[in-house]
Protein backbone atom coordinates (compact mmCIF):
# COMPACT_ATOMS: atom_id res chain seq x y z
CA UNK A 1 0.00 0.00 0.00
CA UNK A 2 1.42 3.89 -0.64
CA UNK A 3 0.42 6.63 1.78
CA UNK A 4 0.84 10.11 2.21
CA UNK A 5 -0.51 12.66 4.37
CA UNK A 6 -1.80 16.81 4.40
CA UNK A 7 -2.87 19.19 7.07
CA UNK A 8 -6.30 20.70 6.78
CA UNK A 9 -6.27 24.72 7.56
CA UNK A 10 -9.42 25.92 9.88
CA UNK A 11 -10.28 28.14 6.65
CA UNK A 12 -10.79 24.88 4.87
CA UNK A 13 -7.33 25.05 2.83
CA UNK A 14 -5.83 22.10 2.39
CA UNK A 15 -1.42 21.94 2.83
CA UNK A 16 0.37 20.16 -0.21
CA UNK A 17 0.63 16.57 0.78
CA UNK A 18 3.60 14.48 2.24
CA UNK A 19 6.53 12.56 -0.05
CA UNK A 20 4.56 9.43 -1.02
CA UNK A 21 5.68 6.01 1.14
CA UNK A 22 4.65 2.46 0.35
CA UNK A 23 4.55 -0.23 3.26
CA UNK A 24 3.21 -4.02 2.54
CA UNK A 25 0.67 -5.79 4.72
CA UNK A 26 1.77 -8.37 7.31
CA UNK A 27 -0.09 -11.19 6.22
CA UNK A 28 1.68 -14.36 5.47
CA UNK A 29 2.41 -15.00 1.48
CA UNK A 30 0.57 -17.96 0.52
CA UNK A 31 2.12 -21.19 -0.49
CA UNK A 32 2.17 -21.22 -4.58
CA UNK A 33 0.58 -24.29 -6.32
CA UNK A 34 0.23 -26.41 -9.57
CA UNK A 35 3.77 -26.23 -9.83
CA UNK A 36 4.84 -28.17 -13.14
CA UNK A 37 7.36 -28.35 -16.34
CA UNK A 38 6.57 -25.55 -19.19
CA UNK A 39 9.28 -27.34 -21.51
CA UNK A 40 12.64 -28.65 -21.43
CA UNK A 41 15.65 -28.72 -23.77
CA UNK A 42 19.02 -30.16 -23.66
CA UNK A 43 20.88 -27.41 -21.79
CA UNK A 44 17.27 -25.53 -19.87
CA UNK A 45 14.47 -25.85 -17.81
CA UNK A 46 11.79 -23.90 -17.66
CA UNK A 47 8.40 -23.91 -14.73
CA UNK A 48 5.35 -22.39 -13.72
CA UNK A 49 2.78 -22.45 -11.04
CA UNK A 50 -0.18 -20.55 -9.93
CA UNK A 51 -0.34 -17.98 -7.21
CA UNK A 52 -2.34 -19.53 -4.97
CA UNK A 53 -4.38 -16.45 -4.05
CA UNK A 54 -1.32 -14.16 -3.63
CA UNK A 55 -1.99 -10.90 -5.38
CA UNK A 56 -0.50 -9.00 -8.61
CA UNK A 57 2.65 -7.97 -7.76
CA UNK A 58 3.95 -10.70 -5.22
CA UNK A 59 7.51 -11.58 -5.48
CA UNK A 60 8.14 -15.55 -5.78
CA UNK A 61 11.69 -17.50 -5.27
CA UNK A 62 12.25 -20.37 -7.52
CA UNK A 63 15.24 -22.68 -7.03
CA UNK A 64 16.50 -25.89 -8.82
CA UNK A 65 19.02 -28.62 -7.98
CA UNK A 66 20.26 -31.65 -8.84
CA UNK A 67 20.06 -32.34 -4.81
CA UNK A 68 16.49 -33.64 -3.84
CA UNK A 69 17.45 -31.92 -0.15
CA UNK A 70 18.83 -28.67 -2.50
CA UNK A 71 22.14 -29.06 -0.93
CA UNK A 72 23.83 -29.76 -3.80
CA UNK A 73 26.42 -27.82 -5.82
CA UNK A 74 25.22 -27.33 -8.85
CA UNK A 75 21.57 -25.02 -7.18
CA UNK A 76 20.36 -21.92 -9.02
CA UNK A 77 17.48 -19.45 -7.76
CA UNK A 78 15.41 -17.02 -10.21
CA UNK A 79 13.15 -14.03 -7.97
CA UNK A 80 10.77 -12.84 -10.11
CA UNK A 81 6.97 -11.60 -10.04
CA UNK A 82 5.95 -13.45 -12.35
CA UNK A 83 4.33 -17.40 -11.89
CA UNK A 84 6.95 -18.73 -14.82
CA UNK A 85 10.73 -19.09 -14.18
CA UNK A 86 13.52 -20.60 -16.64
CA UNK A 87 16.66 -21.94 -15.56
CA UNK A 88 19.25 -22.18 -18.36
CA UNK A 89 23.22 -23.61 -18.86
CA UNK A 90 21.64 -27.21 -17.49
CA UNK A 91 23.70 -30.41 -17.59
CA UNK A 92 22.61 -32.59 -20.17
CA UNK A 93 20.61 -35.33 -19.92
CA UNK A 94 20.17 -34.34 -15.65
CA UNK A 95 18.10 -34.64 -13.41
CA UNK A 96 17.16 -31.36 -11.50
CA UNK A 97 14.30 -31.05 -8.32
CA UNK A 98 12.52 -27.52 -8.18
CA UNK A 99 10.63 -25.88 -5.59
CA UNK A 100 9.35 -22.72 -5.35
CA UNK A 101 7.86 -20.01 -3.11
CA UNK A 102 6.02 -16.58 -2.13
CA UNK A 103 8.17 -13.50 -0.58
CA UNK A 104 6.03 -12.31 2.35
CA UNK A 105 7.50 -8.48 2.16
CA UNK A 106 6.82 -7.26 5.83
CA UNK A 107 5.39 -10.16 6.20
CA UNK A 108 6.63 -14.15 6.60
CA UNK A 109 7.26 -15.86 3.46
CA UNK A 110 5.03 -18.94 2.30
CA UNK A 111 6.59 -22.32 2.53
CA UNK A 112 8.07 -23.88 -0.10
CA UNK A 113 5.95 -26.62 -2.78
CA UNK A 114 6.79 -29.91 -2.67
CA UNK A 115 10.23 -30.82 -4.68
CA UNK A 116 9.27 -31.65 -8.43
CA UNK A 117 11.19 -34.07 -10.29
CA UNK A 118 12.52 -33.08 -13.86
CA UNK A 119 15.10 -33.45 -16.16
CA UNK A 120 16.88 -31.92 -19.01
CA UNK A 121 16.72 -34.27 -22.50
CA UNK A 122 19.38 -36.42 -23.72
CA UNK A 123 21.19 -35.33 -26.92
CA UNK A 124 20.84 -37.65 -29.80
CA UNK A 125 24.29 -39.68 -30.15
CA UNK A 126 26.58 -38.88 -33.33
CA UNK A 127 28.68 -40.96 -35.72
CA UNK A 128 27.10 -43.93 -35.48
CA UNK A 129 29.22 -46.76 -37.35
CA UNK A 130 29.66 -50.17 -37.73
CA UNK A 131 32.56 -50.73 -35.45
CA UNK A 132 33.27 -54.35 -36.73
CA UNK A 133 31.36 -57.57 -38.01
CA UNK A 134 31.99 -61.09 -38.68
CA UNK A 135 29.56 -63.62 -40.09
CA UNK A 136 27.41 -64.18 -37.32
CA UNK A 137 28.26 -60.56 -35.40
CA UNK A 138 27.84 -56.92 -35.76
CA UNK A 139 28.92 -54.31 -33.36
CA UNK A 140 27.89 -50.41 -33.71
CA UNK A 141 29.30 -47.72 -32.14
CA UNK A 142 29.15 -44.00 -31.56
CA UNK A 143 29.97 -40.57 -29.48
CA UNK A 144 28.15 -39.47 -26.59
CA UNK A 145 27.46 -36.14 -27.67
CA UNK A 146 28.00 -34.85 -24.09
CA UNK A 147 25.59 -36.96 -22.75
CA UNK A 148 27.02 -37.40 -19.34
CA UNK A 149 27.82 -41.06 -17.83
CA UNK A 150 24.91 -42.87 -16.73
CA UNK A 151 22.85 -42.15 -19.98
CA UNK A 152 21.49 -45.34 -21.40
CA UNK A 153 21.26 -45.49 -25.32
CA UNK A 154 18.81 -47.92 -28.00
CA UNK A 155 20.75 -49.69 -30.42
CA UNK A 156 18.55 -51.08 -33.41
CA UNK A 157 19.87 -53.94 -35.81
CA UNK A 158 17.06 -54.50 -38.93
CA UNK A 159 17.09 -56.58 -42.36
CA UNK A 160 15.18 -53.82 -43.53
CA UNK A 161 16.25 -50.08 -44.15
CA UNK A 162 13.38 -48.57 -42.63
CA UNK A 163 13.45 -50.64 -39.80
CA UNK A 164 10.79 -52.40 -40.35
CA UNK A 165 11.80 -56.16 -40.85
CA UNK A 166 13.63 -58.43 -38.37
CA UNK A 167 14.72 -56.05 -35.52
CA UNK A 168 17.10 -57.02 -32.66
CA UNK A 169 17.91 -54.04 -29.77
CA UNK A 170 20.31 -53.63 -27.24
CA UNK A 171 19.98 -51.06 -24.36
CA UNK A 172 23.18 -49.81 -22.74
CA UNK A 173 25.18 -47.56 -20.74
CA UNK A 174 28.23 -47.42 -22.47
CA UNK A 175 28.53 -46.06 -26.65
CA UNK A 176 28.74 -49.45 -28.33
CA UNK A 177 26.35 -51.83 -28.76
CA UNK A 178 26.96 -56.02 -29.99
CA UNK A 179 24.36 -57.94 -31.86
CA UNK A 180 24.81 -61.77 -32.61
CA UNK A 181 23.02 -64.49 -33.93
CA UNK A 182 23.04 -63.10 -37.61
CA UNK A 183 23.05 -64.50 -40.71
CA UNK A 184 26.51 -64.70 -42.74
CA UNK A 185 26.55 -62.64 -45.78
CA UNK A 186 23.24 -60.49 -44.73
CA UNK A 187 23.23 -56.84 -45.15
CA UNK A 188 21.65 -54.98 -42.30
CA UNK A 189 21.14 -51.63 -40.49
CA UNK A 190 22.04 -50.28 -37.69
CA UNK A 191 20.72 -47.19 -35.43
CA UNK A 192 21.11 -45.58 -32.06
CA UNK A 193 18.84 -43.50 -29.70
CA UNK A 194 19.86 -41.73 -25.92
CA UNK A 195 16.93 -42.21 -23.84
CA UNK A 196 16.59 -39.25 -21.13
CA UNK A 197 15.92 -39.94 -17.82
CA UNK A 198 13.02 -37.95 -18.19
CA UNK A 199 11.85 -40.46 -20.66
CA UNK A 200 11.71 -38.54 -23.40
CA UNK A 201 14.30 -40.31 -26.59
CA UNK A 202 16.03 -38.55 -28.77
CA UNK A 203 16.32 -38.51 -32.57
CA UNK A 204 18.39 -41.61 -33.75
CA UNK A 205 21.88 -41.78 -35.17
CA UNK A 206 21.81 -43.98 -37.96
CA UNK A 207 24.86 -45.81 -39.26
CA UNK A 208 25.54 -46.66 -43.01
CA UNK A 209 24.10 -50.12 -44.11
CA UNK A 210 26.31 -53.16 -43.17
CA UNK A 211 26.76 -56.64 -44.37
CA UNK A 212 28.22 -59.53 -42.36
CA UNK A 213 30.69 -61.57 -43.57
CA UNK A 214 30.32 -64.47 -45.90
CA UNK A 215 31.42 -67.79 -44.54
CA UNK A 216 34.14 -70.17 -46.50
CA UNK A 217 32.89 -72.42 -48.11
CA UNK A 218 33.38 -76.36 -46.99
CA UNK A 219 34.19 -79.56 -48.53
CA UNK A 220 35.12 -79.05 -52.12
CA UNK A 221 35.17 -81.83 -54.09
CA UNK A 222 35.78 -82.49 -58.07
CA UNK A 223 32.74 -83.57 -58.99
CA UNK A 224 33.11 -84.97 -61.89
CA UNK A 225 36.15 -84.86 -64.58
CA UNK A 226 37.16 -85.70 -68.24
CA UNK A 227 39.97 -84.68 -70.67
CA UNK A 228 39.10 -81.82 -71.36
CA UNK A 229 36.74 -80.30 -68.42
CA UNK A 230 36.34 -80.92 -64.55
CA UNK A 231 33.53 -79.84 -62.32
CA UNK A 232 33.87 -78.72 -58.39
CA UNK A 233 31.03 -78.51 -55.85
CA UNK A 234 30.94 -77.23 -52.35
CA UNK A 235 28.58 -77.06 -49.44
CA UNK A 236 27.99 -73.24 -48.98
CA UNK A 237 28.42 -73.93 -45.10
CA UNK A 238 25.33 -71.25 -44.07
CA UNK A 239 25.67 -68.59 -46.51
CA UNK A 240 22.03 -67.58 -47.48
CA UNK A 241 20.62 -68.05 -51.40
CA UNK A 242 22.16 -64.75 -53.57
CA UNK A 243 25.66 -65.58 -51.93
CA UNK A 244 28.33 -65.24 -54.63
CA UNK A 245 31.22 -67.89 -54.97
CA UNK A 246 34.41 -67.99 -56.94
CA UNK A 247 35.93 -71.26 -57.87
CA UNK A 248 39.18 -71.10 -59.28
CA UNK A 249 41.10 -73.92 -61.63
CA UNK A 250 45.17 -73.75 -62.33
CA UNK A 251 47.72 -75.79 -63.18
CA UNK A 252 49.97 -75.36 -60.00
CA UNK A 253 49.18 -76.38 -56.93
CA UNK A 254 49.84 -72.74 -55.46
CA UNK A 255 47.50 -71.44 -58.25
CA UNK A 256 50.78 -69.82 -59.39
CA UNK A 257 50.23 -70.77 -62.92
CA UNK A 258 47.59 -71.03 -65.67
CA UNK A 259 44.20 -69.51 -63.53
CA UNK A 260 40.72 -69.82 -65.25
CA UNK A 261 37.72 -68.21 -62.92
CA UNK A 262 34.37 -68.45 -62.53
CA UNK A 263 31.36 -66.92 -60.41
CA UNK A 264 28.42 -68.26 -59.67
CA UNK A 265 25.32 -68.33 -57.39
CA UNK A 266 24.95 -72.16 -57.43
CA UNK A 267 27.42 -74.23 -55.51
CA UNK A 268 29.19 -75.96 -57.94
CA UNK A 269 31.05 -74.60 -61.32
CA UNK A 270 32.14 -76.25 -64.61
CA UNK A 271 35.47 -75.35 -66.28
Amino acid sequence: YYLRARALGHGGAGSSFTATVSTFTTSPALLPVSAAVVTASASSLSYSWANGGNPGGTQYRALVSTAADFSGGSDASSDTLNTTALFASLGVNTTYYFKVKALGGLGPDSAFTAALTSSTLANPPLTAAVAGVTPTTAQLSWAANSNPAGTRYAAQLSTASDFSGTLSSSQTFGTQAGFTGLTPNSTYYLRVKALGHGGAESTYAVAAASATDANAPTSATVLAASGNSAQIGWNANANPAGTVFVAQLSTASNFSGTVSSSQTLDVQALF
